[in-house]
């Protein structure tokens, strides 16, 4: 049944208290409570009609109580009203959103979202709780709308993109299913430290002279305000490493004569020549990038000998 619609249905008085061939019958209804007058349709029947009468009552306010009632009549007038019944139109989905939808920033990978329920007389039955789409807008994400679920007024997402635009919107939901979406808002992670510069490379272009490239982080987390270039001096085979490191895990690994030596080039750059280097001498080389939080991890170690020795990867 629609749920703007009620069917009446009711049968005829005993024929022995007609006093005279019914011509039709008047079924009124109104907002159960109120003291509104009844609005009133008429329905004609021939004569000596004995049948189950039926009558469609559409246009209603979903999910509200009416009263209804029905009177006969025959050529001498009205007969007595029947006892009013109080029915109930069906539920259905909000017929329109959560109002007063806002975000905030918590972290670089958190949103809050807090909005208020939609307008009581759209609600359109019970409202058992709220579904939350959200979806990174950033071209490089390639993400799907994610969902989850609340009964509260409030909630936070957890474990996105960092300095990544989400759109976030709000639906209530019935029973019969979910409602009105709402106008997206959007909100932007914080920036954070960035990942690791990719594939970096140290080719000898002289006796005292290397040149170090490298590709951007997969994941910059941010504006990249420079990178820094790490040179270092071994001492001993043994100190080389395969693994990704902050700059400072690697300055830690470090004597305390022989500091690696730092080159700051700008955001852009994907290379870099350190010169002054010494011939015959073994070095390492680690390239890390920064944005306005700070320092994020280094890519991984190069060992690298001038005169020409074949570039070795720690990988």
């Amino acid at each position: 049944m629609d749920p703007q619609t009620l069917r009446v249905m009711w049968k005829p008085p005993p024929k022995e208290m007609w006093n005279g061939a019914i011509r039709g019958y008047y079924v009124g209804f109104r907002i159960s409570g109120t003291e509104d007058p009844f609005n009133v349709q008429t329905v004609e029947v021939p004569d000596e009609y004995m049948e189950e009468m039926k009558l469609r009552i559409p246009d209603l306010q979903k999910y509200t109580q009416y009263g209804v009632m029905v009177q006969a009549f025959n050529d001498k007038g009205l007969g007595p009203k029947s006892e009013e019944i109080v029915v109930m139109t069906s539920e259905d989905v909000p017929s329109r959103p959560p109002q007063n939808v806002r975000c905030s920033v918590t972290s670089s990978s958190i949103l809050h979202v807090t909005w208020q329920p939609p307008p009581a007389d759209a609600l359109n039955g019970i409202l058992r709780g709220y579904k939350i789409g959200y979806k990174n807008m950033e071209e490089w994400s390639g993400s799907k709308i994610g969902f989850t679920q609340t009964t509260a007024t409030y909630k936070t997402l957890e474990n996105l993109e960092k300095n990544a635009n989400y759109s976030v919107q709000i639906m209530g939901y019935t029973n019969m299913g979910e409602g009105v979406k709402s106008e997206a808002v959007y909100c932007k992670t914080k920036e954070d430290v960035p990942a690791p510069p990719a594939e970096i490379k140290v080719l000898p272009l002289s006796t005292e002279t290397v040149l170090v490239v490298w590709k951007p982080p997969s994941r910059p987390n941010g504006y990249i305000i420079k990178y820094n270039v790490y040179a270092r001096e071994l001492e001993d085979e043994n100190k080389l490493r395969s693994e990704t490191h902050s700059s400072r895990d690697a300055m830690q690994r470090t004597s305390q004569h022989n500091f690696p030596t730092k080159h700051s080039v700008r955001g852009d750059a994907v290379q870099y020549e350190v010169k002054g280097l010494k011939a015959n001498q073994r070095y390492e080389f680690w390239v890390t990038a920064t944005t306005a939080v700070g320092e994020g991890k280094s890519t991984a170690i190069i060992a690298e000998a001038l005169m020409g020795t074949i570039c070795e990867s720690l990988d």
